[in-house]
């Protein structure tokens, strides 16, 4: 059996700030599903048409060339009637079993598949073994009946299966297959020392934002074990070169003894990495541990720019947090990245995410549009209809960012290549491009 992880094809052209290898964050999540599926044995190829530039024809093309006996595709919010409409035509014309799965399509189910009938099964949360659990039902030959965590289409209604719930132990999972989903085509997070790699040690997010998927999730987050973590990252360094990891946990520190213990397991190794922290949770001696470990750069996302709209946003970084945290992070030798939200509504004006980026000294900054997210508290109901959401934006690479003065962005980028040359000469680490 062939299995085919696909990214469908963008209705419409891509816009410019889309083009740069920064916009391709690495797709983890799916390397970990090419794993779970390389495990149970079957052959799995894996397409990304947007980063390919491939229209629906083209696509379409090297969708047949592959010959798939399932489809795994996730949705782009943006996109997402367009590319439904792409799948409906390749099942007009190929025996595959089309799965969806991703967070978008879990919010919108019973509107996707009672306007598509052609998608066999959608896949409702975590889909890493529920896909392996279909995957297997059909390599036997058997039917995909209420399968935990599957909604299906009915003659008459949507079908749905017992919910499955989170995978707890995620050390149960496989070490991402990072062969089949390469990493050369994409960029994670604050690239600085090629090749990187893009590494997970949690799911899940403290946070309560109430723009954010996430903070509707009252549970706790889930973490892996220290000792896995770092094997993965030795495995990296030696068996694939890797220089630099990206920690793509959206609170780095949620539990500070865990951060902790992972930094000590870290510094043996002798890399770089980086990755998001909480600005409010951040203490001197948790930056000196990672500071130690190999971590030189650090991300706070997202911040407020005014305790008004942090408040109302229970976003627990603010002006205040966020410039503590700048402070300890300028005193350990670590390069601060600060992402300042900024959106319509009940989000925070674009005059007050310019003129705090502006007061801001010692980070790298980006303004943020940001939207709410599909099953949020400011987007609590998914749509009867597939009217796709907003959008999140860097508006700092958005030729639409109505910048009056150009020495606000050129001082932030010198001030970030003056902080990272003097990192790097203290630790004796050659800097990218060098």
């Amino acid at each position: 059996m062939r299995v085919l992880l696909l990214r469908p094809p963008a209705g419409g052209r891509r816009r410019l700030a889309d083009m740069g290898a920064g916009h391709r964050p690495y797709p983890l999540h799916l390397a970990y599903l090419a794993a779970g599926l390389r495990e149970l044995g079957v052959t799995v190829e894996f397409l990304d048409c947007p980063r390919l530039d491939y229209d629906a024809h083209a696509a379409s093309g090297a969708v047949f060339t592959v010959h798939p006996d399932v489809i795994y595709a996730e949705l782009d919010p943006r996109e997402a009637r367009a590319q439904l409409a792409f799948l409906a035509g390749i099942k007009d014309f190929s025996a595959a079993r089309i799965v969806l799965g991703g967070q978008y399509a879990s919010l919108c189910a019973r509107p996707i598949l009672a306007s598509f009938p052609a998608i066999d099964a959608l896949i409702l949360g975590e889909p890493d073994l529920t896909l392996v659990e279909l995957v297997s039902l059909w390599y036997e030959g058997l039917p995909a009946v209420k399968v935990r965590g599957v909604a299906t289409p009915g003659p008459a209604r949507v079908i749905e299966g017992p919910p499955r719930p989170p995978i707890d132990d995620l050390d149960s999972l496989p070490v991402p297959d990072r062969t089949i989903v390469p990493l050369s085509a994409y960029q994670a997070g604050c690239l600085r020392r090629r090749p990187v790699a893009a590494v997970a040690g949690l799911r899940g997010c403290p946070r309560q934002c109430r723009f954010c998927r996430r903070g509707a999730d009252s549970r706790p987050p889930r973490f892996r074990n220290v000792r896995a973590v770092a094997q993965e990252v030795e495995d990296l360094i030696r068996r694939m070169g890797i220089r630099e990891i990206a920690f793509v946990d959206p609170v780095f520190n949620a539990d500070e003894d865990w951060a902790f213990a992972l930094a000590e397991a870290l510094r043996p190794l002798g890399t770089t990495w980086h990755c998001t922290l909480a600005a409010h949770a951040v203490t001197a001696e948790l930056l000196g541990s990672l500071r130690r470990a190999g971590c030189r750069d650090v991300i706070f996302n997202p911040v407020c720019p005014t305790r008004e709209s942090a408040d109302a946003l229970l976003v627990r970084d603010g002006p205040e947090e966020t410039r503590r945290a700048i402070a300890l992070a300028a005193k350990e030798d670590v390069t601060a990245h600060v992402v300042v939200a900024t959106g319509g509504g009940e989000l925070p004006a674009l005059a007050d995410a310019h003129a705090f980026a502006a007061s801001l000294s010692g980070a790298c900054v980006t303004v943020r549009r940001i939207a709410p997210q599909l099953g949020s508290a400011l987007l609590p109901a998914p749509p009867d209809e597939l009217a796709p959401p907003g959008e999140d934006r860097d508006l700092r690479v958005s030729l639409a960012y109505p910048f009056k003065d150009a020495r606000f962005w050129r001082e932030g980028v010198r001030t970030l290549l003056g902080r990272r040359a003097q990192v790097c000469a203290r630790a004796g680490i050659e800097e990218c491009g060098r």
